[in-house]
């Protein structure tokens, strides 16, 4: 019987094998980025009226000095967060551009964000049931309640999503590797807390 207590020992450090030499008081690089991503807001924010039947959403770049070295475009659906890391933003408009995205009802409606050479860096068509989306090279979904992304399941649905337009929902930030296409998921601040980034 007084054995039991070493083989709980072992059956822990086998299935948490790291979790004795984590060293929680130096965060890491990736630790760092998610920490500002998460919590920073732009630093100007178009003023408008939401309308009906359409997901508000922010496109602009975070420059490389503010991220650790790490260039980001950001797309704001609402509360949630869109980052792609490491991605070209020489060539994105200053500022921060709104968009009113139709997610339900109404007609079939497309709109495009282009670079200061026309390139096209947002795309959103909608066919009367969602909105499909392509932010640089991520692609995604909007209904009026739900942002799906991830690759496509056997059913024809994206893997992922959240809801975007719950009002109480804090959001979720989707870090994008823009050279590898991975993405990782992970809470953000409420928007009351969040803060522009130094």
């Amino acid at each position: 019987m007084r054995q039991k207590p070493i083989y709980l020992a072992l059956l822990l450090s086998a299935i948490f094998p790291f979790s004795s030499y984590a060293d929680d008081s130096k965060p890491s690089d990736e630790k760092r980025l998610v920490n500002k991503l998460s919590k920073m807001k732009p630093k100007t924010t178009p003023k408008g009226v939401e309308k009906q039947g359409t997901a508000p959403v922010l496109l602009y770049k975070v420059d490389a000095s503010a991220l650790a070295g790490k260039p980001a475009a950001i797309c704001d659906i609402k509360n949630c967060r869109i980052a792609l890391i490491g991605v070209d933003v020489s060539k994105t408009r200053p500022g921060v551009k709104k968009l009113h995205l139709r997610v339900t009802g109404g007609e079939t409606e497309k709109q495009t964000v282009k670079s200061t050479d026309d390139k096209i860096l947002f795309l959103s068509n909608y066919d009367g049931k969602k909105a499909k989306c392509q932010f640089h090279n991520f692609k995604f979904e909007l209904t009026d309640r739900l942002l799906s992304y991830g690759p496509i399941n056997k059913l024809g649905f994206r893997n992922k999503g959240t809801l975007w337009a719950n009002e109480t929902n804090s959001g979720i930030l989707v870090i994008v590797d823009a050279s590898t296409g991975k993405f990782t998921t992970h809470g953000m601040l409420p928007k009351s807390k969040r803060v522009e980034l130094e």
